[in-house]
């Protein structure tokens, strides 16, 4: 979502993160071996049918 003011010369954005997600998917991807190295890793949150789990607290 854009939150940049009206006119404003620069874009500014919320970007929506989980890093407690990645953090998971990494140490998992690591211990099994079927990983070593993140940029090149399929996290289950870049697939199309990805439905994060809302948080309430």
């Amino acid at each position: 979502m854009e939150i940049s003011g009206e006119g404003s010369r620069i874009k500014v954005f919320i970007i929506p993160t989980n890093e407690e997600l990645v953090i998971a998917e990494d140490v998992a991807a690591v211990l099994s071996g079927a990983c070593s190295d993140h940029m090149h890793y399929d996290y289950s949150f870049a697939h199309n049918d990805f439905i994060p789990s809302v948080s309430t607290g």
